[in-house]
Parts: structure tokens; sequence; C-alpha cells
């Protein structure tokens, strides 16, 4: 039996090793090079996570998913496909957006709602790809954040 748990962790752990590891021949592509900063949003305060390389814009939504506290009321702006998603805490579905890891395996999705003024553009904006900027505001009985007051732009 430990036999087994022991060849399961080996095999994990050369998977992890695997998966992780970069050609040596092989440059960086444009978007995997590091950014001009680490942080988490631009001069403005808005977290932009579409000035983030894939990997960094991944890590900083799934950042936000865990810890939306220490980022409530700040501005989050995203490009990205909207789609409708159900939440457990409302009877209608909530516009949302995904944003997905650099290999397209891990993802977070994030639900919205529209400010007043885009509100009527509800149906309309379902399947397109927009830009989407709004206000963080975390989830009262789960964990996880919603985006308040958003507006949208093409």
């Amino acid at each position: 039996m430990n036999t087994m748990r022991t060849m399961a962790a080996a095999l994990l752990l050369l998977s992890l090793v695997s998966c992780s590891r970069k050609p040596a021949d092989r440059q960086p592509a444009p978007e995997e090079a590091p950014p001009a900063y680490m942080g988490i949003s631009n001069q403005s305060g808005v977290i932009d996570l579409d000035a983030m390389p894939v990997s960094i814009r991944y890590a900083n939504a799934y950042t936000l998913v865990l810890a939306p506290e220490e980022y409530a009321g700040r501005p989050l702006k995203v490009t990205a496909p909207v789609t409708e998603m159900a939440v457990s805490n409302q009877k209608k579905k909530m516009l949302a957006f995904t944003i997905y890891d650099a290999a397209q395996c891990c993802l977070v999705t994030i639900p919205f709602e529209l400010d007043k003024a885009a509100s009527a553009d509800r149906e309309n904006i379902i399947g397109r790809t927009v830009t989407i900027t709004g206000k963080i505001t975390p989830l009262k009985r789960e964990i996880g954040f919603y985006l308040s007051d958003s507006h949208i732009s093409d």
C-alpha cells in the first residue's frame, strides 16, 4: 500500500516538473515576458488584467477570488467573452467572464452586474468579447466576488 502511494506521489511530482519545463533553445513568447511591474494594479488604481501576461493575469484573478476583501471597492478591467452563470444566492442568472491560465486548463469565472446605463444592452453582449470595468464587491456568504456597477466598451 505504501509502495503504491509512493509511486503515485512520484508520478504526480514528475508530471508537475515536466509540465513546467521549457526547452532550453526556445525563446520566450512576448506574452511570457515579465511585465514591467509585478504589482496587481496600474498607476490609476485600476486592476487592469488586460495589461498582464496570461500567467500573471490568471494568478491575479485567482488571488482576487481568494482574498476579495483586500481589493473591495477597487475597479477591475478585463476584456473577455461574456456568458451567463447561475449563482447560488441569486434567483436570476448573472453575466460572467472567464479568465484562463496559459495552458488553458485552469479557469476562474467571475460574475458581474451592469450599471443602470448598460443594463439595456444585457442580451446584446452575451457571447461577445467586450471590455468590462467594474467595482470589486466581495460575496457575503461565499468565497469570491463579483463586479458591481460594471460598464462595457468594445
